[in-house]
């Protein structure tokens, strides 16, 4: 889909009202095929601090998820 968005002539570089742009929403949605594809297409890359953020953010809700299921707790 996303490949047929931008072949349609939709920038990939774009970026939301927060300065996010299609490739860190992929990240952080978890779409690893889209990010790939993206990956070899963009011509703006997140800076490190962004990136940093963005995993940390990751991180923590695996982290939370992982701890809940393992007590048995549901949220």
């Amino acid at each position: 889909m996303v490949q047929l968005l931008v072949t349609a002539g939709a920038d990939i570089d774009s970026q939301d009202n927060r300065k996010v742009s299609c490739l860190m929403a992929a990240f952080r949605k978890g779409h690893i095929k889209v990010v790939k594809w993206m990956v070899k297409h963009v011509n703006q890359f997140p800076s490190d601090s962004e990136l940093s953020r963005y995993i940390a953010t990751i991180a923590d809700k695996v982290w939370t998820c992982c701890t809940l299921s393992t007590l048995n707790i549901s949220t």
